[in-house]
């Protein structure tokens, strides 16, 4: 599948989740959960994948959520939007968890 806001590959039983959106740090909107998502079911169904790497293209793992898309959000009253952001999360962190392999998460720096 063709993503735009990530890549995803399975090679030798690992899957590769890469964060493609370094020119706003790889920050997450909406676009880029949903695809998040997917690959994340992806990886629990396939029975190839033994374990997750994650990464990101750029000099920034991931900045957060895309400050500017929350802007623009919060400038035009568009709560729906910062909502739907706040339950792709946390349904990232929900699938991350009851993934049934190895996540790695490759990056430089600090992390929380």
């Amino acid at each position: 599948m063709i993503y735009n806001t990530i890549q995803y590959v399975v090679d030798n039983g690992i899957g590769t989740l890469t964060f493609n959106r370094p020119t706003v740090a790889n920050g997450f909107n909406i676009e880029m959960c949903k695809e998040i998502l997917e690959v994340l079911a992806q990886a629990h169904n396939d029975e190839s994948v033994r374990a997750l790497l994650i990464n990101a293209e750029g000099k920034v793992f991931s900045a957060g959520g895309d400050l500017t898309e929350m802007e623009r959000a919060v400038n035009e009253g568009d709560t729906e939007s910062l909502f739907e952001i706040v339950e792709l999360v946390a349904q990232i962190s929900m699938a991350l968890k009851r993934l049934p392999k190895p996540v790695i998460m490759s990056l430089k720096g600090a992390a929380a």
